[in-house]
């Protein structure tokens, strides 16, 4: 067997390095990723440990055990209230004209698509009668209309220009 030529073994080699060097970029883009999240738990984790400490020490300036918890609930309270709620979508309210205006352009859709599933059927049914040398001839003609050639074989022995 032939030994690859200097192309073919260049071309392996920064296929090699290309696939090398993606890996190595990958593997950083993974690491920066994990160290943000580790990062934003961190924060997430110190902002809790704070809200603790400010709900402890509010409450502790209460003396009462019952005024204490109901603080205690009235704080929690206002923090679910302070999330944010998904916004509901409102819903949409048609004029009675607005509604039959809508009913007739749904209509008028479905009869649109009516017309055209009837003339794709009756097309389908006079493809399917067409004599197999029409289909050809038809074929044929569309194969020009875009320009396909048919193709021309010759003998592989033969170059143009050269004396054999």
């Amino acid at each position: 067997m032939t030994e690859p030529t200097h192309s073919i073994i260049s071309a392996e080699e920064r296929a090699r390095k290309i696939r090398e060097e993606s890996a190595q970029r990958e593997a950083e883009q993974a690491k920066q990723e994990q160290f943000h999240r580790d990062r934003q738990a961190a924060h997430h984790q110190e902002a809790l440990r704070i809200q603790e400490e400010n709900l402890t020490t509010m409450t502790a300036l209460a003396t009462d055990d019952v005024t204490r918890a109901n603080l205690h609930a009235l704080i929690l309270k206002m923090r679910e209230d302070a999330k944010p709620k998904p916004e509901v979508a409102p819903v949409g309210i048609r004029t009675p004209r607005q509604q039959e205006q809508y009913e007739l352009e749904i209509a008028a859709g479905r009869r649109t698509l009516a017309k055209h599933a009837e003339q794709a059927r009756i097309a389908a049914e006079a493809r399917a009668k067409i004599s197999p040398e029409q289909k050809a001839r038809e074929e044929e003609e569309r194969r020009k209309r875009e320009g396909y050639m048919t193709p021309v074989y010759t003998d592989k022995s033969f170059v143009p220009g050269f004396k054999v």
